[in-house]
């Protein structure tokens, strides 16, 4: 049965026995994620402000606030200066397609996320299913805790920071049915007696090293997806100061293993609640497609574009189309993470004030990460939860 269908029919099922509404039970976990959010907000940064802006995204973000979260982390990031280049002769393609291309020569992918932005965690997901088709076995991941086995147990909250996100813990969920062998390879904690830059350098040289340890030096021909944040998928040096500069771990894996990874970046290029923060070039590039699906674009040469990066830092860059909402919340939990929506009942809002729902897998520790998390609010219609194939427990806290 398609994977697709085989959702469908198991929430149907799920649905068939909830004749009356599920019983929705007070959060039991200690862990929190309201209370997280308010602490992220609460902290001091270095120089005394208040609030921790990528931590604060990155929980926003997994509560459903995708537009509250790309603001949180924005304020962090200096405005896009660079001019916007002519793309009018710039053809597009579908962005999958591209990269499994591209992948079926190769023996290392790397694609990079924004880590507030769970929509690139379906887009890996998605490609994922792809890559273990043609033949690859290794999913290395940046968030995976160092020295702890990721292939043993559930995914819960020992398991990687950014694992907290139930789109990613779905997608490692689901890369463990597939039959992916994963792989845990963040560095030791840097020296702190050297110098911020060289503590940079230190931790893309021990990834890189970590990989070819545990994967390609017992395997050499294994075929290996690394899935990383931000910059460490560029293969070339990039400045840091006016004087110095990193080759992150994507460069640095190129020279420890001699081979060179198709490398991917989809961490910069998407639709910002500013169109100012956006991208140089990014609303010229989505003038060259049409529809929903992430693309890349093509010089006239058949070369790919690069905003934003120069030519041979990446290989590819993904463009993600502004998305549109399915039952309150984003399309792609529905097209690319192959999601069902459950509506919540009216018996599960609250009399005033607003509180997260939780589903969890009915055979999951209570310490697990959650199938999906939503925000309702006293008087406002509720999103949708939306589920992936299985059976559930809910279960709420204020907010």
């Amino acid at each position: 049965m398609r994977r697709g269908a085989l959702a469908g029919s198991v929430l149907a099922a799920l649905l068939a026995g909830c004749a009356t509404a599920p019983v929705l039970q007070p959060r039991a976990e200690p862990y929190s994620y309201a209370s997280e959010l308010r602490r992220a907000a609460e902290m001091k940064g270095p120089r005394g402000e208040t609030g921790a802006p990528q931590l604060v995204a990155s929980l926003q973000a997994m509560l459903g606030d995708v537009d509250g979260a790309i603001v949180a982390f924005d304020v962090t990031q200096p405005s896009p200066r660079l001019p916007t280049p002519d793309l009018s002769q710039d053809s597009a393609e579908d962005a999958l397609a591209a990269i499994l291309r591209e992948a079926a020569t190769r023996q290392i992918v790397i694609l990079n996320e924004a880590h507030h932005l769970p929509m690139h965690r379906a887009f890996a997901m998605r490609l994922a299913r792809e890559l273990r088709r043609l033949g690859f076995e290794y999913l290395a991941c940046e968030t995976f805790t160092r020295d702890r086995d990721p292939n043993v147990g559930v995914v819960d909250q020992t398991s990687g920071a950014y694992l907290q996100d139930p789109v990613y813990a779905e997608f490692i969920r689901e890369a463990k049915r597939d039959g992916w062998t994963l792989v845990a390879y963040e560095s030791e904690p840097p020296d702190m007696s050297v110098s911020a830059v060289e503590r940079i350098r230190q931790r893309e040289r021990g990834q890189a090293r970590n990989l070819v340890e545990q994967v390609l030096a017992k395997r050499p021909g294994a075929k290996l997806f690394v899935y990383v944040g931000f910059g460490h998928a560029l293969k070339t040096p990039q400045r840091v100061s006016p004087t110095e500069t990193v080759l992150w771990m994507a460069g640095e894996l190129k020279q420890l293993s001699g081979i060179d990874p198709l490398s991917i970046d989809q961490s910069r290029t998407f639709a910002h609640p500013d169109p100012a923060r956006e991208v140089a070039g990014y609303r010229a590039a989505l003038a060259r497609h049409d529809g929903p699906a992430p693309f890349v674009l093509r010089k006239t040469d058949g070369s790919a574009r690069l905003l934003m990066y120069a030519p041979g830092s990446v290989d590819l860059q993904v463009i993600h189309p502004p998305q549109t909402l399915v039952s309150g919340r984003p399309a792609w939990l529905a097209s690319w993470a192959q999601r069902r929506p459950f509506t919540i009942p009216d018996g599960w809002l609250p009399a005033q004030g607003r509180r997260l729902i939780y589903a969890m897998h009915k055979a999951h520790p209570a310490n697990a990460i959650p199938a999906d998390l939503v925000i309702v609010e006293a008087g406002k219609p509720a999103p949708a939860l939306m589920l992936p194939p299985g059976e559930f427990r809910f279960e709420f806290e204020p907010l």
